[in-house]
């Protein structure tokens, strides 16, 4: 008996001992005290089991991490749907692949607004499948010919790679717009987090190389716009309070920019750059604590950008192109940046690169682009790959309105 009773304790320690390690691993409750969205603690415990098992899987040598998340995504595909209203066709534009939706009743010959779509998955993960319920539905909804772009994703093709793909493919949609029935003056670029980015430097690399034309509009969801600077507000309330959140977009960052891990650590660190600290952070903090009151957010309401703490950046060793501007736009010079067109930037609360989306916005302003800000005091990075359709929404309606 005495036995029997010695091994049910074992085995209810070792059961005790486990759940707590569980709990302890997998949990989510902030010690700020901060209520974040179901969504987000959803998103975060799948993320952290898939990783545990990821690594597992990567320690025999059976795949790498990523290729397994990228399967793994696939899996988690919302429906495909389809319209019988819109015809889609997968391509190639100069040997990069494209996803093609166009209205069947083209307006009796007319011309048609084109967008084109980046889509995000931190340059490493994610196609043009991702977004299909977006893409689809904004075609039906503008009545637009949509071009979704299928860039090469590190870390196999590091930076510029997929830059270079994303640029190739919008010049070639611009040149042959008329072959599309698309009206060359009527063409939008639109991204959510990477594609974003992407969106924003294929505008500002057609801008260095006087590449004609006449691109109307940006719509930016929740980009990543810069990264030198990982102390900013909303990385310090969102990511430092769990580790596993800032490691993560961390290892995005490496992969593109190294095409391995070996940066994840220093990002980490925030040791990306060789001056003691940036001090973005220090300007937000001056103004955002009464901006998200507004009932409509006014860039206006903050103070100059401080450009100076811009100037005189340098990079460590492996880090050189966080300073890049088709990298980090942010960078970008004034006089390139306000050859930009009116810009849409959507974003979150509970997202850790919210913090450059203003930033980015103020500089726009400054050089006077029309910039339109929409917060999501509830919102979180990737709610549009989750099938959220308020954004989808806020898109049809601003681009139906500016395209």
């Amino acid at each position: 008996m005495s036995v029997l009773l010695v091994g049910l304790f074992t085995v209810a320690a070792v059961l005790w001992i486990l759940k707590s390690l569980f709990a302890w691993r997998y949990s989510f409750t902030r010690q700020d005290g901060i209520q974040e969205p179901a969504e987000i603690q959803r998103d975060l415990l799948r993320g952290k089991v898939f990783i545990d098992i990821a690594s597992v899987v990567e320690f025999f040598g059976l795949t790498t991490t990523l290729r397994l998340q990228r399967a793994f995504d696939r899996i988690l595909l919302p429906k495909q749907p389809k319209d019988p209203a819109i015809i889609i066709t997968d391509t190639a534009f100069s040997g990069v692949k494209v996803r093609l939706y166009e209205p069947k009743d083209k307006q009796n010959g007319g011309k048609l607004p084109g967008l084109i779509y980046y889509h995000g998955g931190g340059w490493c993960t994610q196609d043009v499948d991702s977004l299909h319920h977006v893409t689809l539905h904004l075609a039906k909804a503008l009545g637009a010919v949509v071009l979704s772009i299928e860039y090469r994703l590190a870390p196999e093709y590091v930076f510029p790679a997929g830059l270079n793909d994303c640029v190739t493919a919008t010049k070639h949609f611009i040149q042959n717009a008329e072959r599309f029935s698309v009206d060359p003056a009527r063409i939008g670029v639109m991204g959510d987090s990477s594609g974003g980015n992407l969106a924003t430097a294929v505008l500002l690399k057609l801008n260095e190389e006087s590449f004609k034309h006449c691109l109307k509009l940006q719509v930016l969801i929740y980009p990543s716009t810069q990264l030198f600077d990982l102390h900013t507000p909303s990385f310090i309330k969102h990511g430092h309070i769990d580790k596993f959140r800032l490691w993560y977009i961390s290892r995005y960052y490496s992969n593109y920019l190294a095409g391995n891990e070996s940066l994840i650590d220093g990002f980490m660190k925030n040791d990306q750059v060789l001056n003691a600290k940036v001090n973005l952070g220090d300007w937000l903090h001056t103004y955002l604590q009464n901006f998200f009151e507004q009932s409509e957010l006014d860039l206006s309401q903050l103070g100059p950008f401080p450009k100076s703490v811009l100037r005189g950046i340098g990079a460590s060793p492996g880090y050189e192109n966080v300073l890049n501007p088709y990298v980090s736009p942010l960078m970008a010079s004034d006089e390139n940046l306000k050859k930009l067109p009116k810009t849409f930037l959507m974003i979150c609360e509970f997202d850790l690169v919210r913090d450059e989306g203003i930033l980015y916005g103020k500089r726009l302003s400054e050089v006077g682009v029309d910039v339109q800000l929409k917060y999501y005091p509830l919102g979180y990075h990737g709610m549009l790959f989750h099938s959220d359709m308020e954004m989808a929404h806020d898109v049809e309606g601003y681009v139906k309105k500016n395209l």
